[in-house]
């Protein structure tokens, strides 16, 4: 796989360190490890330490895979690698590695709500590869995580099907070949305290009104999502960045290019905020075809 090759100051877990905390977990239950691994990604600023802990789970199935509850433990820590891998520390081969392993692992074990999470991030994986070939497997691969998704009642990933979708119908021009699984995503019966219901209806909605030209209806629908996103949820930049982005077409479409230009400011302040370089390249690729459409400079 031809992986785009990100030259950032990476994040990169020294040796020793990685080492040193190796030797505090090892005794530690994975079920504990687990649990604090959890800890350190909400933290955001302990990645080093949630590493060191999932690669001791990992560790224990590759040294025992046999072992049942050692595979079912894997999955989850190679799955939170990947995330870490791929959202943060930009080192896509390790994140790859680690996720084909827990997909493999999670399909043996038949867990349609893991491997749903699963395919979801190795899709995202696929979409930023230059071969096109890859290119091709991300929507393979989005189709398949979506029927693990509604399988396994996997409320989260269905959420972000419903936006990573919405993006790409919105980017043909029209309801295209993802409309059947929009229309699956928007007829599942989520319950009726789900937070992730609201979410979904109404980035969908905001899709449909739109296409049909009614701006401001769109506008208040994701609005509606980027008020009501709750707090805790982990990696919640994915879902921000997301509806901004569709929330700018509509400011593009409608020609209001003050509230646009304010938008791509608002994100620009809040991926920096973040440190996720890979966002920030993006927006500011998105700030220079801005003016680039009015034929103007970029103004920084």
């Amino acid at each position: 796989m031809a992986f785009i090759l990100i030259i950032f100051s990476l994040m990169m877990l020294p040796e020793e360190t990685e080492a040193t905390a190796k030797e505090d977990f090892k005794e530690k239950p994975s079920a504990e490890l687990l649990g604090r691994a959890e800890s350190y990604i909400e933290a955001d600023t302990l990645l080093d330490k949630a590493i060191a802990a999932l690669s001791v789970v990992a560790q224990r199935y590759y040294s025992k895979p046999e072992d049942s509850a050692a595979r079912r433990d894997a999955i989850t820590a190679m799955y939170q690698l990947g995330n870490i891998y791929s959202l943060r520390i930009f080192d896509f081969p390790k994140a790859y590695t680690n996720l084909s392993t827990a997909r493999m692992l999670a399909e043996e074990e038949g867990d349609d709500y893991k491997l749903a999470s699963i395919l979801l991030r190795l899709a995202n994986i696929y979409n930023i590869c230059y071969d096109e070939e890859d290119k091709k497997s991300t929507y393979s691969l989005l189709s398949e995580a979506l029927d693990r998704a509604i399988a396994g009642n996997n409320e989260e990933v269905i959420t972000r099907l419903a936006i990573n979708m919405s993006i790409m119908q919105v980017l043909k021009g029209g309801w295209g070949e993802h409309a059947e699984k929009i229309a699956r995503i928007r007829n599942y019966r989520f319950p009726s305290d789900s937070r992730n219901r609201m979410i979904c209806v109404n980035i969908i909605d905001g899709m449909k009104a739109y296409f049909n030209g009614n701006f401001m209806e769109a506008e208040n629908h994701y609005r509606k999502v980027l008020d009501f996103l709750p707090q805790d949820q982990n990696y919640k930049e994915r879902y921000v960045y997301g509806t901004m982005y569709l929330l700018q077409y509509v400011y593009e479409d409608s020609g209001d290019y003050m509230a646009e230009e304010k938008l791509l400011r608002d994100r620009l302040r809040f991926i920096k905020k973040l440190s996720l370089d890979d966002y920030e390249l993006y927006t500011y690729s998105h700030f220079v075809n801005f003016f680039k459409r009015r034929n103007q400079p970029y103004h920084g």
